[in-house]
């Protein structure tokens, strides 16, 4: 593995569980940085800018806090002469105001085993705490931005990629994903442990000659929630502990699923044309052929716009269930645009619904 010249490393020594870096920085209205080096996968830093006591001055409130990624985390801390702390984040608006002696900080906090782990170019990123303006200002935003900057030194690799991307899963389906994990000192590296995040993320290891095989099974089941999914796959190694974090993603779906994303009928007159659309639905979790309710039209503004429509539903053969939906347009111009949505459900004990787009436009020659 080719590997990049590298900058100053910050933990070029043994893995410390956090490395703190605590600087003088003023992060005034035109800002400060602070430049976090390379650091090791695996390590948590953290830096506290010291925030101008101006941006506080005549009674300024700090309210939130913005970070233009989700590399790091960013918290509001309150240090005392007297070597106390505390933390502003879950305080009410009224608890906020700095005492005497007392002075804010903005600390930033990057964790890098809940990073992919690989290495990384320098990269950069804002910072910004944003103030209630005291009663007497002009009612105006008013902000302290900090940056700061990091790259990342991986000591793996990982192939094919660094994080595993299952793309759409219908929920009675699972999908299984092979990465491999080596050293990239050319030193054997083995697992001890693996666990997931998600009940319904499964993982396994098998230890290679020279490192480690995961392999990753995402089972949704049927009573789970639609739409993204975030987990994440946690591999503990034989290197003093270390452990991979290895991000996993997928769009969870009905197990119905539609050979187009939308019916688009396209501008027609309503009264004269008869355009029509065909699509494929396929039911992943039909044992045999599947059996539908009576399609229904429904509009975005909840009316019933069947009759304006001549479905029919056509099984295919083949390994998989299979139907081909023709949808023709037999409606008139009540209307100028249609809006809609197919309703499909499955008949039966086992009942599952897809809903696809239809949108026409009335034209009138």
């Amino acid at each position: 593995m080719e590997r990049r010249p590298r900058r100053r490393s910050l933990l070029a020594r043994a893995l410390p569980l956090l490395a703190v870096a605590v600087g003088a920085c003023s992060g005034g209205r035109h800002g400060a940085h602070f430049d976090f080096g390379t650091i090791l996968h695996g390590i948590a830093v953290q830096h506290d800018f010291l925030v101008d006591p101006a941006a506080t001055a005549g009674g300024a409130v700090p309210i939130a806090v913005e970070l233009d990624c989700t590399c790091a985390r960013a918290s509001l801390v309150v240090l005392a002469d007297d070597g106390g702390e505390r933390t502003l984040d879950p305080l009410p608006l009224a608890l906020r105001s700095l005492a005497p002696g007392e002075r804010l900080h903005l600390r930033v906090r990057i964790d890098t085993s809940r990073l992919e782990a690989e290495d990384t170019e320098v990269e950069e990123h804002v910072a910004a705490i944003v103030f209630a303006p005291p009663e007497s200002g002009d009612g105006g935003r008013n902000e302290v931005r900090c940056s700061f900057s990091f790259s990342i030194d991986s000591k793996i690799a990982i192939t094919p990629r660094a994080s595993v991307a299952f793309g759409d899963v219908p929920r009675s389906r699972e999908r299984t994903e092979v990465v491999q994990i080596r050293s990239d000192d050319g030193r054997p590296i083995h697992a001890v442990d693996v666990r997931s995040d998600d009940q319904r993320l499964h993982a396994s290891v098998v230890n290679i000659d020279d490192g480690i095989e995961l392999h990753a099974t995402l089972r949704p089941g049927n009573e789970t929630q639609l739409g993204l999914f975030a987990g994440a796959i946690d591999v503990v190694t034989d290197r003093n502990g270390y452990a991979v974090r290895i991000p996993v993603r997928a769009r969870l779906t009905s197990d119905l699923t539609a050979s187009v994303a939308m019916l688009f009928l396209g501008e027609f007159d309503f009264d004269r044309d008869r355009p029509e659309r065909t699509f494929v639905v396929t039911d992943h979790g039909s044992g045999g052929r599947s059996s539908f309710a009576t399609p229904r039209v429904v509009a975005a503004d909840g009316s019933d716009l069947s009759d304006s429509f001549a479905i029919t539903l056509e099984p295919l053969d083949g390994a998989m269930p299979r139907t081909r939906v023709r949808v023709g347009w037999v409606g008139s111009a009540t209307r100028q645009t249609v809006r809609a949505e197919l309703v499909l459900r499955t008949d039966g004990a086992r009942e599952e619904t897809m809903r696809m787009p239809i949108r026409a436009t009335h034209r009138a020659d």
